[in-house]
């Protein structure tokens, strides 16, 4: 899928009507660009990733995406969206009753019409990637914090998609797997399509070696920093 835009029109989002924690946003957020999403704990940077999820709706306001208002497209129609979005959230998200192999390998399942031969080749490739194919077997209860995070990020790339996004992706993660995903995203910009990065986390010095664009959420709206450049994304 080819986004060609994502902004947000007068939004307004918070959980107490007379606090609102962004309000009357107008935003155009860049495309074809890795994209840092910054801010204080309270500032409400988060809730980006879960407007796009589709997890909460704006109080007011409008999500555009090519065009489109998102909540008037109906839950089928955004599904079809969904599928090209990586999401990466921070703390749980696997399924309990599934090993860690299948909670990569079930998006392949129901999404993509790849042969099972396919799907094993590709999970045990991505956990590669991470030196974690030793616990696929296991449940993700019984494995430890750092582990679960990264089958959570790893699952957010195992469709392929155009666009990523993610939450807190470098927390619980030793040095050694904070740089692979700094290596698996430049990997997948790369060889297998992806154009659209948002990463909204406070850990800058791993995130600096992305040479990101920066956006600001603070005092209720959303800024760009103009002296971040960013280094492009091919289109």
């Amino acid at each position: 899928m080819k986004f060609e835009n994502l902004k947000f029109e007068n939004l307004s989002f918070g959980y107490n009507a007379d606090n609102p924690i962004i309000k009357n946003v107008d935003f155009n957020f860049p495309l074809g660009e890795m994209v840092w999403i910054r801010g204080s704990s309270t500032s409400g940077k988060s809730i980006f990733i879960r407007l796009m999820s589709g997890a909460v709706e704006p109080s007011a306001g409008k999500i555009i995406i090519n065009d489109q208002d998102i909540h008037k497209l109906g839950y089928l129609h955004y599904t079809l969206i969904l599928k090209h979005i990586g999401f990466g959230f921070d703390g749980t998200g696997l399924l309990a009753n599934q090993t860690l192999e299948n909670n990569l390998a079930l998006p392949l399942r129901y999404h993509a019409n790849w042969s099972e031969a396919e799907i094993q080749t590709w999970v045990h490739t991505l956990m590669d990637i991470f030196k974690v194919t030793h616990v696929k077997d296991q449940r993700p209860a019984f494995v430890t914090q750092s582990i679960y995070k990264t089958f959570l990020l790893l699952r957010a790339f195992v469709l392929r998609p155009t666009m990523m996004i993610f939450l807190n992706p470098l927390s619980s993660l030793d040095d050694s797997n904070r740089d692979s995903f700094v290596s698996l995203l430049e990997l997948f910009k790369k060889y297998h399509g992806l154009k659209h990065v948002f990463i909204i986390s406070d850990d800058e010095p791993q995130l600096e070696k992305l040479n990101p664009v920066k956006i600001w959420v603070q005092d209720k709206t959303i800024t760009k920093e103009k002296e971040s450049i960013g280094k492009r994304m091919s289109a």
